[in-house]
């Protein structure tokens, strides 16, 4: 495997179930524009959720 690109979408969920989505949720697309933000900026960024499970 070289790389990201090589990461099937269907294998890549943690648990490998079948069907599995993610989910819009407002935190998710926070998250993402804020990395979009730290990506553009060539910075560093932690994410974790309120319960530190993920």
């Amino acid at each position: 495997m070289t790389g990201w690109l090589d990461v099937d979408e269907r294998d890549d969920h943690y648990l490998r179930l079948g069907g599995a989505n993610i989910v819009a949720t407002e935190a998710l697309l926070t998250t993402r524009d804020n990395l979009a933000d730290v990506v553009e900026a060539w910075a560093m960024m932690c994410v974790r959720d309120e319960h530190f499970s993920g």
